[in-house]
């Protein structure tokens, strides 16, 4: 199990059973009355619970047409490995700059896939004084050689990163 890239599409093959069980008692509801009125209602009323089931609930927010002049100039730096700032609780918030690589193509320390191996938990327990000495080396360790602080994401804890870079020597 610790194996699979990702075990959440797992959900997919209880979905597909649960869809062939949900036939099964669909045919038991319709067969209960045997009355041609009784069944067309049932039909319906199964009908309008799925697609109440299925109905979409996306939330649209719009992208970035252009990324941040940082990546233009990692774009042409041979050999990089970036980190990218601040290292979140969920990593969903990795999504954006998963995005923005696809103009700079260059190695990553962060990103997310929806899997979490333990040495990214332990890597994220490294980072939590950055700008301090455990961070720093446990970037360098990575081969980190570029950290990205992207304050302009508006996410928490950005003011205080840049600030402890601003004081650190």
């Amino acid at each position: 199990f610790r194996g699979l890239r990702a075990p959440a599409r797992f959900g997919a093959l209880v979905a597909l059973t649960l869809a062939i069980l949900a036939g099964f008692g669909a045919q038991r509801a319709l067969a209960w009355r045997p009355s041609r009125r009784y069944q067309h209602a049932a039909f319906v009323v199964l009908v309008a619970f799925v697609m109440i089931d299925a109905w979409p609930a996306v939330t649209l927010r719009s992208v970035w047409k252009e990324p941040p002049s940082i990546y233009q100039v990692l774009k042409y730096t041979p050999n990089v490995v970036i980190a990218e700032m601040p290292l979140l609780e969920d990593e969903t918030g990795n999504i954006p700059f998963m995005y923005f690589s696809l103009w700079h193509w260059t190695r990553m320390v962060n990103g997310y896939s929806g899997f979490i191996p333990n040495s990214y938990a332990e890597f994220r327990k490294q980072m939590v004084f950055f700008p301090d000495a455990t961070s720093i080396a446990a970037l360098r360790s990575r081969g980190v050689k570029y950290v990205s602080v992207n304050c302009g994401l508006i996410y928490p804890g950005c003011d205080e990163i840049m600030d402890a870079m601003r004081h650190d020597t």
